[in-house]
């Protein structure tokens, strides 16, 4: 009986020690978009044209079809394409930030901005990031904000160079795909902070599980034909194309 208590008290122990370690992630800064390795993107242009004035709170759709709430402290905020291109509103030198890119510009309609900048994802993802530039001349400091529901995953800080060019700011969850917000914003910089802009969005979505079943077909004979009927479940927010070969 007592080596049976000690038994059922070990088996507590691992469940308990099993448990702290799923809940444990490893969230880790990432400076490039080659590190963040994403699978999935969301281009700000789908908000609409350079120019295309914006509500608080509007809504994208990534590459994958996974649907994205974006929310600002204020309306009038602006696409704005990157120049060069024939129509545009944003300048830059600097790598990080393309010519003929769609930016989300978090100006508003006086003096001010519209940051920080709130993203909800419909799928939790493992990783977020994007390039992002300040809008006033100088070096600035980046912020990233992560979250599960009301639960902070990490939070990170990137500071450019003197000239304030462009950087490159992301998370990546090396344990599981769980964030399901991000906040963008800029926390130091040479005038108003909460007017920056920010490129294409990039997301490391999960490659979910999924069940196969089919139904199969008797014994034939050779020159002719049988259908066979395979049905895959992808699992909730499995947005990922299937293939069969």
């Amino acid at each position: 009986m007592q080596a049976y208590r000690w038994l059922i008290r070990c088996g507590v122990l691992v469940v308990v020690l099993a448990g702290a370690a799923l809940a444990a992630d490893n969230v880790v800064l990432v400076t490039s978009q080659a590190s963040q390795g994403s699978n999935d993107s969301a281009s700000w242009s789908s908000a609409g044209k350079d120019g295309s004035v914006l509500g608080a709170s509007f809504s994208l759709t990534s590459t994958n079809k996974m649907a994205i709430t974006a929310s600002l402290q204020g309306a009038n905020s602006v696409t704005s394409v990157v120049c060069p291109a024939s129509s545009c509103s944003w300048t830059t030198s600097a790598n990080g930030i393309k010519a003929g890119d769609t930016l989300l510009w978090t100006s508003d309609a006086g003096a001010g901005g519209n940051g920080p900048l709130t993203l909800n994802f419909a799928t939790s993802v493992s990783g977020v990031g994007a390039s992002l530039q300040a809008d006033a001349p100088g070096p600035f400091t980046a912020s990233l904000q992560v979250f599960n529901g009301a639960t902070s995953l990490g939070s990170f800080t990137v500071k450019s160079d003197a000239s304030g060019n462009p950087v490159y700011i992301g998370a990546l969850d090396k344990t599981a795909s769980k964030i399901t917000s991000a906040v963008f914003s800029v926390t130091g910089c040479a005038a108003v902070c909460s007017d920056f802009a920010i490129d294409t969005l990039s997301m490391n979505e999960p490659v979910a599980d999924y069940s196969m079943s089919g139904t199969t077909a008797g014994a034939i004979d050779a020159g002719q034909t049988a259908t066979y009927t395979v049905t895959v479940t992808p699992a909730a927010g499995f947005h990922q194309p299937v293939s069969l070969a």
